[in-house]
């Protein structure tokens, strides 16, 4: 085999190519800069949960060149470009250059394109989770962690620059380490005069350390009040946080239900589309009625549909008969018309009457038609429904009417039935009696007007 010569051929195998193709190596791709600011890497993240000051977004700059790291916080993806060209002011000012832009695109669905940005935000996201279950801190001060970790990174040794860290290199000098301290360790922050209740008050409250504005000023949490307090006057307890590192006990829920985006009906029964909270979109998965119908989310996603469904419904219900006939669905409001003027006529609800024979201060009352959608469990039209009233605020007590009454039964009545078949076992029979309320024995003479869709011409009285 060896001895056997085969010739070479340039020619594309298509079956091998759409069977065993690869995608092409990176190796070699970035390219290092030789002087600051001359490459700049951006990148635009989120974990999904709003932070103290309703931030959504984090906008990570990286000098190529420096390797130092500014972080910036968004509330929407659109002030993006605001906060970029107020970057680019800043560093025009700092430098005292004028700096221009030239945009660099990468290939779709590579980041290893990107590689410098997409490792930092890995490792960014990794040091936010890692302190947040060592010592339970809050979700919603993830921004706080992220920039603490950015103002870290800044002061530690960096391979990239022989381990000199990418402060020295952007100011000039050492940074000072002297004033950091652990993490959500126990802070006492002064309280200045105006602060203080009375003279025998306590003089400082205790905080937790969560970040730093800058050298010599603290970021710390105040939990009672929900808020950032800045301060520079600050006394640490370290030893609580290392404590508390070692007595946490992350929850059992690790994955939570951000929201429920959609719902259908699975092989087993409902199944709900959920977006979990920290996760992106792409990882939604279906989940059972079981596993969410306890939860909060799960109350607001019922009670949003209801809402929806109810405005869907009164939005698409006509309010008049002409509203009716020019909708969208006319030939089905049609058809509840003319089911219920068949109904009308096939009972002998009405005869037409001579105007002049009418009664002394008796005059006919105008009719309305009122249309109604009948919905199934989805919120889908499952009925469309004409029903023909009277409008009764044209009559007057004691004129047109004596008193007035429902041939409903009441509740009780209902109670003791189902008690008694509860209790004997005779089986119940539900039925629906179409035109129930023409059984009933009216004895007073009642005038209207023909209804519209009637057949009748228009003025006639019924």
């Amino acid at each position: 085999m060896r001895k056997l010569k085969l010739p070479l051929t340039n020619e594309v195998c298509r079956g091998c190519e759409l069977g065993k193709h690869k995608r092409s190596p990176f190796n070699g791709m970035m390219t290092r800069s030789k002087t600051p600011f001359d490459h700049l890497h951006f990148v635009l993240n989120s974990p999904h949960i709003p932070a103290v000051g309703n931030e959504k977004y984090a906008l990570v700059v990286i000098d190529a060149y420096l390797c130092f790291t500014w972080i910036f916080f968004l509330k929407a993806k659109r002030n993006s470009t605001a906060k970029l060209i107020e970057f680019i002011i800043f560093i025009e000012n700092q430098t005292n250059e004028r700096k221009g832009i030239l945009h660099e695109l990468t290939a779709a669905d590579s980041p290893q394109s990107k590689s410098v940005a997409e490792r930092f935000i890995l490792i960014l996201f990794d040091t936010i989770r890692s302190l947040e279950h060592s010592y339970g801190i809050p979700k919603q001060l993830w921004t706080e962690l992220a920039a603490t970790s950015v103002y870290l990174r800044n002061r530690l040794p960096h391979k990239s620059n022989n381990n000199i860290s990418p402060y020295k290199r952007f100011h000039g000098k050492e940074p000072s380490l002297t004033h950091l301290c652990v993490i959500w360790a126990d802070a006492f922050v002064h309280l200045v005069k105006r602060k203080q209740v009375s003279k025998l008050a306590p003089r400082a409250t205790r905080l937790k350390l969560i970040g730093y504005k800058f050298d010599g000023a603290y970021r710390c949490w105040d939990d009672n009040r929900q808020e950032i307090v800045i301060s520079r006057d600050v006394t640490f307890d370290e030893t609580s946080a290392l404590e508390l590192a070692n007595d946490y006990i992350p929850p059992k829920e690790l994955y939570e239900v951000e929201e429920i985006l959609d719902s259908h009906d699975g092989p087993e029964g409902p199944e709900f589309l959920c977006k979990w909270l920290g996760f992106e979109d792409k990882d939604n998965t279906w989940k059972p009625i079981k596993n969410v119908n306890h939860s909060t989310v799960f109350v607001n996603y019922i009670n949003k549909k209801t809402a929806i469904a109810l405005l869907e419904a009164s939005t698409k219900e006509p309010q008049t008969y002409n509203q009716a006939l020019s909708s969208d669905y006319a030939p089905k409001w049609t058809k509840a018309i003319n089911a219920k003027v068949k109904s009308l006529h096939t009972n002998d609800t009405w005869e037409v009457i001579n105007p002049k024979s009418l009664p002394h201060n008796q005059r006919p009352i105008r009719t309305k038609w009122v249309f109604k959608i009948k919905q199934d469990l989805n919120g889908q039209p499952q009925h469309y429904k004409a029903r023909l009233v009277v409008k009764g605020f044209e009559q007057r007590y004691g004129i047109d009417y004596n008193e007035t009454y429902a041939l409903v039964a009441k509740i009780a009545t209902h109670r003791v039935l189902l008690a008694l078949a509860a209790s004997l076992g005779p089986k119940c029979h539900q039925m629906d009696v179409l035109m129930a309320f023409l059984n009933g024995i009216v004895t007073e003479m009642t005038l209207i007007y023909a209804p519209e869709g009637s057949g009748f011409p228009p003025g006639t009285i019924l």
